[in-house]
Formats: C-alpha cells, sequence, structure tokens
C-alpha cells in the first residue's frame, strides 16, 4: 500500500533535490570520460581524471542515500523493517509502500 509523507519540508525536499543532481552530473561525467577513454588509446591523465569523478561518484551516492534515509527515519522513526521511497521532485512529494 502507497502512502505520502504528509509533513515533509520544502527544504528537505529541495536538499535531496540538490544531491540527486550533482549524484546525476558525477554520473554523467563518468560515462563520458569512460566512453571517452573506450574510443581512443588509454591515457593516463584521462584516468586520472575518471578515477577522480568514479570516487566523487562514489561519494555523492553515499550522501544522497544517507541523507534520504535520514529524512525519511526523521519522519517514520517507529520502522521496523525496510520500506520502498520514491522522492517526487516534480510533485513536491515523498510516497513510500512498506
Amino acid at each position: 500500500m502507497e502512502h505520502k509523507i504528509e509533513d515533509i519540508q520544502e527544504a528537505e525536499l529541495e536538499y535531496i533535490e540538490r544531491l540527486f543532481y550533482i549524484y546525476k552530473s558525477y554520473e554523467i561525467m563518468v560515462k563520458i570520460i569512460f566512453d571517452s577513454l573506450q574510443e581512443n588509446e588509454s591515457n593516463s591523465k584521462k584516468e586520472e581524471i575518471l578515477k577522480k569523478y568514479s570516487d566523487k561518484l562514489r561519494l555523492s551516492f553515499i550522501e544522497l542515500d544517507y541523507a534520504r534515509r535520514k529524512i525519511i527515519s526523521n519522519h517514520l522513526p517507529k520502522l521496523d523493517h525496510e520500506i520502498e521511497y520514491i522522492f517526487d521532485f516534480e510533485n513536491r512529494e515523498v510516497r513510500y509502500s512498506d
């Protein structure tokens, strides 16, 4: 059954949305660099840049995931099991199912 978190703050949604788009931008950057390495000869400078952005991608995902879980646990503190949730930026809401 799907539910909505009714008391989600706009600032919380904006924070998660910002982290999400930072994560997506690193994801795109890593893909572009990786594709470039596949098309051309390997180059240590490109490989170094790929590693740098791959690390940033991983860290941005960790930050995003932590923030999402923290906000969910602040609004649904008594959960004793994992739930699936969706931050819907277009409709400015968080939906979850248990």
